[in-house]
C-alpha cells in the first residue's frame, strides 16, 4: 500500500505538525506501508533568510519527502508557521497524485 501524507508546512522549519507528519509517516513504514510526504522545503540560502527570521534545517529533505515550493511566514494566533501558499505547489501536488493513481492502476 501507498499512502502520501501532504502537509502545508515547509520540512525545513521544525514544528509540532512537521514533527506530526515524520513520525506518522515513520509509524506507516514500520507496519510496511511506503509512505511519501508532500510538503515545502526552503533550502539554506540567501533568500530563505530575507524569508525567515530563524534558523532552519541545514541539507535536503530525507527521500519519501517530496518538496512542493517555499513557505512564507504566516502569523496566526501568536505564533508565526511556514507555510506554503505557492499556486505552484498545488500543480506539483497533482501532478504527483495524477502520476501515482496512473502507477497503481496498472500494477493491479
Amino acid at each position: 500500500m501507498k499512502v502520501g501524507i501532504v502537509a502545508p508546512y515547509s520540512w525545513s522549519f521544525w514544528g509540532a505538525v512537521v514533527e506530526h507528519v515524520e513520525l506518522q509517516a515513520e509509524a506507516l513504514q514500520r507496519i510496511g506501508v511506503e509512505t511519501r510526504t508532500i510538503m515545502g522545503n526552503d533550502p539554506p540560502g540567501s533568500f530563505t533568510r530575507v524569508l525567515h527570521p530563524r534558523l532552519g534545517r541545514h541539507g535536503s529533505p530525507p527521500p519519501d519527502v517530496i518538496p512542493v515550493g517555499r513557505s512564507v511566514i504566516v502569523p496566526a494566533n501568536g505564533s508565526l508557521p511556514n507555510i506554503v501558499l505557492s499556486p505552484r505547489s498545488v500543480l506539483r501536488i497533482r501532478r504527483w497524485s495524477l502520476r501515482s493513481t496512473r502507477t497503481a492502476r496498472s500494477a493491479g
